[in-house]
């Protein structure tokens, strides 16, 4: 049992390093040897998630590739390997790897490694729609009592103008709600999401009164 699972875990370390391979190879390919956290407020978030999901949807192809490759009936071994030498970015070591079964007697890339990487791809791809939808809204300005709120869409922020300076119960409100000051333009501003603007309103009707 033991000697399986150092089988099991050999197999998983070949595989996990060839993802990593893979996935810097293409990123080079892309010019995007760098792999950061993409933020909203970046200009070119669009852009970068949309070459992440290339990356991933490439290696995702090349699993279901190999697996195929490796689970046919009607290929030898030697012929299964010479195949997979054909998948850009295969080891040697990964290719012998993918022939040792796992703790369930199975070979390839394990399901777990196609469905995470799957999950990753549709998360991806929620939020490219959602910031492409928030990227086409326009920038617009209220007044509600003597409060200029301005639903910022360059800026990815929505911005709270108060005529004076709001009491200790109506900031210690905004920052609890996510609202932080920003010297610079004058403004209490949070990010621009679901619930921003209905607390925002909370608040400004509580300052009114």
């Amino acid at each position: 049992m033991n000697k399986r699972n150092d089988v099991y875990s050999r197999k998983q370390n070949e595989l996990s390093e060839w993802i990593k391979i893979t996935q810097k190879a293409i990123k080079k390919r892309l010019g995007l040897i760098k792999s950061r956290i993409i933020s909203s407020d970046d200009p070119t978030a669009i852009e970068k998630i949309e070459s992440k999901i290339e990356i991933l949807s490439s290696v995702q192809e090349r699993m279901k590739k190999a697996n195929k490759i490796i689970r046919s009936k009607k290929l030898s071994k030697e012929q299964k390997i010479k195949e997979l030498e054909k998948i850009e970015g295969l080891s040697k070591n990964s290719i012998d790897s993918l022939f040792e079964p796992d703790y369930m007697g199975k070979i390839g890339f394990p399901s777990f490694e196609l469905k995470n990487n799957g999950a990753n791809i549709r998360r991806l791809k929620e939020r490219l729609e959602k910031l492409t939808e928030q990227r086409s809204q326009d920038t617009t300005s209220e007044t509600i009592n003597g409060v200029e709120i301005i639903d910022n869409v360059e800026a990815n922020r929505l911005q709270l103008f108060f005529p004076a300076k709001p009491k200790r119960e109506i900031i210690q409100k905004l920052k609890s709600n996510g609202f932080r000051w920003t010297p610079s333009i004058g403004a209490w501003q949070s990010y621009r999401n679901n619930v921003a603007k209905p607390r925002a309103l909370e608040i400004i009707e509580e300052y009114g009164n």
